[in-house]
């Protein structure tokens, strides 16, 4: 089957449900990519205060939105004057069963931070920490913003 007709009520609530999954899965991700990071600069912080050989690179998956494409499915579905609309097979396995070319590395780097994340001490990162070089004290700021990260 290549094409099919479907109801652009239906497909629209597929697709937004869809989004907001992809945002909810997203917003965790960047939050357990910060927390990875934050914990691999401590790491190498303290190696320097100590002395010890440090790097000063890391090799992080860092997830990204693509809450854009939904987006774009969304308004597209809405402007149009039709009650059903005819979708092609890729189209379908994009916007029903949220199947799209970018999720194989989105779900890579969601799952790569979130396996580390379950075997660090997330519960440090989520407020203030004491700075190893000074004794003073840093803030880590989690947000849900985009844009802030």
């Amino acid at each position: 089957m290549e094409k099919i007709r479907v109801s652009k009520q239906e497909l629209l609530t597929i697709v937004k449900e869809n989004r907001e999954k992809h945002k909810k899965e997203y917003l965790e991700a960047i939050k357990a990519y910060r927390v990875k990071a934050a914990d691999l600069m401590t790491k190498e912080l303290e190696k320097v205060v100590s002395g010890e050989s440090f790097q000063v690179r890391f090799e992080l998956i860092k997830p990204e939105s693509h809450e854009k494409e939904y987006n774009l499915a969304i308004k597209m579905l809405e402007m149009s004057v039709d009650e059903t609309v005819e979708i092609e097979q890729h189209e379908f396995n994009q916007l029903v069963n949220d199947e799209w070319d970018w999720k194989y590395s989105f779900r890579s780097s969601y799952l790569s931070n979130h396996a580390y994340v379950g075997t660090s001490d997330v519960s440090a990162f989520h407020g203030l920490s004491e700075n190893p070089i000074s004794g003073s004290t840093i803030s880590v700021k989690f947000t849900q913003d985009e844009e802030e990260i």
